[in-house]
């Protein structure tokens, strides 16, 4: 459900800063620009759907290697310096125009958006669409792992924007229109009670 809520904040904050990149690049401009080798394209797909097929050169990342998750299950930020690590393996520098891309509408994606974002890195791009509409489309898709050379991420902290809050902090804040609070969870969620949904799945178990 985090992953709902990251989702709907890239599109709803109005504060991005973004220097030459654009937030959603579409499939015909990544095609034309696979090559680049200021490109760095990130697929945050499932696993398996990474193993059969993924866009030419890019790389996997699991979205389980930037979350961390206490006791009782609850998802959280690996942190900056983790993830300033997970990039260096991944061959990212700064300068870098990371383009990300998933099969799950751009959830997972969106993720990784939001912590590079508050790391200061300044060409981010979602793929519109993701995965689903480059294959539906007939583009180019190949079970090739990408060779990577591992490099050090230099976060440029003073750019950088850390957009999460503590329950602390919500507890002691005073909503207005300039802060509110909004809850994307399901309708059945929201009033406490399981989602059909939720249920069956407890049933199939």
């Amino acid at each position: 459900m985090l992953k709902k809520l990251l989702f709907l904040f890239l599109f709803f904050n109005a504060n991005f800063s973004f220097a030459s990149s654009s937030f959603l690049v579409d499939i015909n401009w990544l095609e034309k620009n696979i090559n680049s080798s200021s490109i760095r394209l990130i697929d945050m797909s499932d696993d398996t759907q990474y193993q059969r097929f993924h866009i030419p050169g890019s790389t996997h990342l699991p979205y389980a290697a930037i979350n961390v998750r206490n006791k009782k299950g609850v998802s959280f930020s690996a942190g900056k310096n983790h993830i300033i690590k997970i990039l260096g393996l991944l061959g990212i520098q700064p300068q870098h125009h990371v383009v990300i891309y998933d099969d799950m509408g751009g959830l997972n994606a969106s993720r990784l958006f939001w912590e590079l974002e508050k790391l200061g890195h300044k060409n981010i791009s979602l793929l519109n669409g993701g995965l689903v509409k480059w294959i539906l489309a007939g583009k180019k898709v190949t079970a090739d792992v990408r060779n990577i050379k591992a490099v050090q991420y230099k976060a440029n902290m003073k750019t950088g924007r850390d957009s999460t809050v503590t329950i602390e902090e919500i507890l002691n804040s005073k909503f207005n229109n300039k802060n509110i609070l909004l809850d994307v969870r399901s309708k059945e969620e929201y009033a406490g009670h399981r989602s059909e949904e939720h249920t069956s799945e407890l049933q199939s178990h």
